[in-house]
């Protein structure tokens, strides 16, 4: 049995024991240490240096830090995702709304890592914080590939800024795309395939092709990478600690927005998201989201956001990562418990948006979180199986669309 059947048995496990949904089931079970596989990777493997992971960012990071030999000072070993996770800012938040009324669409989006509308700052802040140098490429395709070349060569893995969508283990439909950039971390490339890691239990093997296209999608950063530079000092983790949550507090407060929309980058957005959902005004839910296609998608994208993507919006992570510091951290363990219960309230008002009751939500719950398992799992390409969900998705959506199954009053009482 490989170690990605193994985990997968873990977490279906975990999740029938403890009632978690698999985002939070694939957490808690990549969080503590598996049996190595049959066949375990060597000390000269490209990818001795993977790791399983639930946010994108922190996993990268972590990768990068293992190979440039950053340790936990205390234990001696690799840092866990809940340590790079924290050493990186933590949580974060931000919310955003839009209204298409030409195309009768709503979005929401909420965001739950530090630094999560800045992955290139995010990256710099933390390995300056642990003392380590970055080195970062940006420009043609042909410079870039040249330098991540030169970086896999040195025997260090990367970090690449893609498209997801256009990754064929994770697979979005095209009025999808576009939409912002993922991290991946790239262990070999050859001629023909390039060696990555994304979240799975294992890396994936994609063609060049897709790879460049998938890098050169977004604009924005468009074929960057992203490496640590060889060598660096002993992690002084109690002083990076403290710089880490000074940045996350910030962070919460608004210190990092763009542009003039500040409150939308702060803890004041949950205030005028509650107030939109609950009132009654120009802006309120009741008046732009019609029983129908928008409330759907503002339905649907507050699941994928809250619990899907990371389990609790990174509030359970974050709580992780204060019990490992609470040894020279006073206070840390007492407010880890609060973190744990505000997960558990974002996961609730993931079930709240789309309540098993109602067949629609409930399947479409269902296929979702088979979606978010399937892009995770670190099998071979699951293009066909990620092609059937799509199409399972996309029919509900159209019936959803057609005949929305709940009237304005339930619709009231859903909000």
């Amino acid at each position: 049995m490989t170690r990605n059947k193994h985990v997968k048995q873990l977490v279906r496990t975990r999740m029938e024991k403890t009632g978690e949904r698999y985002s939070a089931a694939r957490r808690n079970v990549v969080a503590t240490p598996q049996p190595p596989e049959v066949e375990p990777a060597t000390s000269t493997s490209p990818s001795r240096w993977h790791h399983a992971g639930t946010v994108a960012g922190a996993t990268a990071l972590r990768v990068l830090l293992d190979a440039a030999g950053v340790r936990d000072p205390r234990t001696g070993s690799p840092l866990t995702e809940a340590m790079t996770f924290g050493l990186a800012g933590g949580i974060g938040i931000g919310v955003f709304g839009f209204v298409y009324e030409a195309a009768n669409f709503a979005s929401l989006f909420i965001g739950g890592r530090h630094l999560w509308q800045d992955d290139d700052a995010y990256l710099r802040r933390a390995v300056a914080r642990l003392g380590l140098t970055i080195e970062v490429h940006e420009g043609s395709t042909r410079a870039t590939d040249a330098a991540l070349r030169a970086i896999l060569a040195s025997g260090r893995p990367a970090i690449a800024f893609v498209e997801a969508g256009l990754l064929p283990h994770r697979l979005m439909p095209p009025e999808l795309l576009g939409g912002g950039y993922h991290l991946v971390t790239v262990y070999e490339m050859d001629a023909d395939r390039v060696l990555i890691g994304d979240l799975g239990t294992r890396p994936h093997s994609i063609g060049v092709d897709a790879f460049a296209a998938a890098r050169a999608r977004i604009r924005k950063n468009r074929n960057r990478v992203v490496a640590i530079a060889k060598g660096g000092a002993a992690l002084h983790l109690a002083a990076a600690t403290r710089d880490a949550i000074a940045a996350c507090l910030a962070g919460l407060d608004g210190a990092d927005a763009l542009g003039s929309s500040a409150r939308n980058f702060s803890l004041d957005a949950l205030a005028d998201l509650a107030g939109r959902i609950a009132g009654t005004g120009r802006d309120s839910w009741t008046a732009t989201l019609p029983p129908g296609p928008r409330l759907w998608g503002v339905l649907t994208m507050l699941l994928d956001f809250t619990e899907l993507r990371t389990s609790g919006l990174c509030r359970p992570l974050f709580a992780d990562f204060l019990v490992e510091i609470s040894d020279f951290a006073p206070g840390a363990l007492a407010i880890a418990d609060g973190y744990r219960s505000l997960g558990r309230e974002w996961t609730g008002l993931a079930d709240a948006a789309l309540p098993e009751a109602v067949p629609a939500f409930r399947r479409t719950r269902q296929l979702r979180a088979e979606r978010a398992a399937l892009r995770s799992t670190g099998d071979p390409v699951p293009a066909a199986a990620l092609a059937a969900v799509e199409a399972q998705l996309r029919a509900i959506d159209a019936e959803v669309a057609d005949r929305f199954p709940l009237d304005e009053t339930q619709c009231a009482a859903l909000r």
